[in-house]
């Protein structure tokens, strides 16, 4: 197996997307106890844990259509 990198930042707890759906702040609640188990532990060397930089419009428009940006956008205006 090869190297293995964590995208993580702890804005990522924030997200509760509900009950059923896995962007759920509660889930990294538990981040430390699933990487100290005995299989990830013994690999510890091939993991690193990468703080992710905020995305700029270019990539955030290869990413999504105008439809969606400009939708997210009105959201953010209205607070929603």
């Amino acid at each position: 197996m090869g190297k293995i990198a964590v995208i993580y930042h702890d804005d990522f707890t924030k997200y509760d997307m509900g009950k059923n759906h896995p962007f759920r702040g509660g889930r990294y609640e538990r981040l430390d106890e699933v990487f100290s188990h005995e299989m990830l532990a013994a690999r510890k060397d091939d993991i690193t844990f990468v703080r992710p930089k905020p995305a700029g419009d270019e990539a955030i428009r290869a990413a999504h259509g105008s439809d969606y940006i400009d939708l997210i956008e009105a959201l953010d205006k209205d607070g929603g």
